[in-house]
């Protein structure tokens, strides 16, 4: 065994900061798991706070995965198939090897984490073959190289591969302490996340180890020009790669099973259960008008945050392969009218010879067509009720006394100053208002004409239409119905949610002028939501003749 990894071990041992459970505690002490290996090499609390929460990267090393703040990631390279002779200032240090003009020393993080077994093996063809055959992890991809950056330089970790993104609140953090030991904190929290559990690395704390080999390299001589680079995460979506800014990103999960919606639209694809809700999942391709992705019941997202109010929503992906971080001077600008919603985005960027459409951030947090579908999120079900879906048994419109069985989905918007809930059943699109459109002047509540879908459709007033005086015209969104083959489109103000509830009947005298129109409400905790039949409305407006008043 090393000295250093004997005398880190005998140093002291471990124990959660005050304030966290049994259950985390036994968790954390755990000797069969990685984590619990890792664990054992965090330091003295007062040499550090605890991690601010945060965006972090997440990356695997062997059976650990660990978090680094997503400032302190510089990139991830391929691991070359040799490592340049490097003198051994620790005994973890692999070697170096030149990273575009600079040279770059590489440490094994497992090694340094003291995890059992050390970190990712080395490539094969470096190995040799009868390492490869010797390893447990001989079938595993090739590893790759972590470069993590920090007071102007950067060294490089041994890792097996780039996980994803997420955003750390202090609910997933759990801060840890070494008794009896005076060494700089490297590992000072450990988390739970979608992504798995693992250990926060401490960047700062790794470079300030004894010995702690690193390199002022070419890229951070205009170390002011990379310090502005924002980071990027890579992934790809089908034939197409894509880089989003770390800024709108809330996590990357992973594969996961694409939730039914009970709109057909060609965007909007399905719901993704995320942190005790369901939110919307989108076609990340039809998004941007670059095709269409293969239907799946599962697929990893990319959860983003848009709107002021930075609401949820899920961009499908496929995989998720690179960070890096992106000068604005290394975007190269696309040609006006080269793409359909080119405004979407901030240019192309070249890595690796391959080319990937950098997404502009403040483009996609208020792009109209992500905007219609954020407040579609909808109240996570408990397990049972997953289990119930997952049998077929929960199915809409049953009469029943209670129960997920009795539930449907509603659409809640706002008109004026009230809240309605839409059966979403009888939704089949909702658009971001439009400047295409005809205006109908002195037409009563019939605000415009549309085009849907190869139609001209009448636009009318749904708060006018149910007696709430008229929206607003030139705002809002429209939701489009169809009873037989009969369409309208009725204007919101706002999207709120996504509930689904029991119906319940109120009683009405008979003869009364919303009698099957406003005759159902729904209830969600405090709040109790009138429902609005646009079947119906469909049904009178086209006896009527007269979209003025309903009957």
């Amino acid at each position: 065994m090393p000295p250093a990894r004997s005398e880190a071990r005998a140093a002291g041992t471990y124990a959660i900061a005050a304030g966290k459970s049994r259950r985390r505690r036994e968790a954390a002490a755990g000797p069969a798991t990685a984590v619990g290996a890792a664990v054992t090499e965090a330091v003295t609390e007062a040499a550090a706070g605890p991690p601010v929460p945060g965006l972090y990267g997440i990356i695997r090393a062997g059976r650990l995965k660990a978090a680094f703040a997503i400032e302190s990631i510089r990139e991830v390279v391929p691991h070359p198939p040799e490592l340049l002779a490097w003198p051994h200032a620790r005994p973890e240090l692999r070697g170096g090897f030149d990273l575009r003009g600079s040279v770059v020393p590489v440490l094994d993080l497992g090694a340094l984490l003291q995890l059992e077994g050390g970190g990712p093996p080395a490539p094969a063809d470096a190995a040799g073959p009868a390492d490869a055959e010797d390893s447990e992890d001989a079938q595993e991809s090739p590893p790759v190289i972590l470069i993590v950056r920090h007071d102007g330089h950067v060294f490089g970790l041994v890792i097996s591969e780039i996980c994803g993104v997420v955003r750390l609140d202090a609910s997933s953090i759990t801060p840890l302490r070494r008794v009896g030991s005076g060494q700089g904190v490297t590992t000072p929290a450990a988390f739970v996340t979608a992504l798995g559990s693992g250990v926060i690395v401490d960047a700062a704390a790794l470079a300030a180890l004894e010995g702690m080999p690193s390199a002022r390299s070419s890229m951070q001589a205009a170390a002011d020009g990379i310090a502005k680079g924002q980071p990027q995460l890579l992934v790809s979506i089908g034939e197409h790669g894509f880089a989003f800014a770390a800024e709108v990103i809330d996590a990357t999960v992973p594969e996961r099973p694409i939730l039914p919606c009970a709109v057909q639209d060609p965007v909007w694809i399905g719901m993704l259960q995320h942190k005790g809700r369901r939110i919307p999942v989108v076609d990340t391709l039809r998004l941007f008008g670059l095709g269409q992705a293969q239907p799946c019941g599962m697929a990893p997202c990319l959860v983003v945050r848009v709107g002021a109010e930075e609401r949820l929503m899920a961009l499908r992906i496929d995989a998720v392969h690179d960070m890096i971080q992106l000068r604005t001077s290394e975007i190269l600008p696309l040609q006006p009218g080269a793409l359909a919603h080119g405004d979407l985005f901030a240019g192309v960027h070249e890595s690796g010879g391959v080319l990937r459409l950098v997404v502009d951030a403040a483009a996609l947090r208020q792009w109209p067509g992500l905007l219609a579908l954020a407040g579609l999120e909808e109240a996570g079900e408990t397990e049972a009720d997953e289990a119930a879906r997952a049998a077929g048994i929960a199915r809409q419109g049953v009469p029943a006394s209670g129960g997920y069985a009795a539930s449907r989905p509603f659409l809640i918007v706002r008109l004026g100053s009230s809240r309605h809930a839409l059966p979403l059943e009888q939704i089949e699109e909702i658009l971001p208002h439009s400047a295409r459109r005809i205006a109908l002047a002195g037409q009563g509540l019939r605000q415009a004409l549309i085009t849907h879908r190869g139609h001209a459709i009448p636009l009318v007033s749904l708060a006018g239409l149910i007696g709430h005086g008229r929206s607003a015209a030139g705002s809002g969104f429209s939701v489009i119905s169809s009873d037989g083959d009969r369409r309208m489109g009725f204007e919101v103000d706002e999207l709120i949610s996504v509930e689904r509830a029991p119906v319940q009947m109120l009683q009405q005298k008979q003869g009364a002028g919303s009698a099957g129109l406003l005759a159902r409400t729904i209830s969600r905790g405090e709040h109790v939501y009138t429902v609005v039949d646009l079947g119906e409305l469909i049904r009178q407006q086209t006896a009527a003749g007269d979209p003025r008043k309903p009957r």
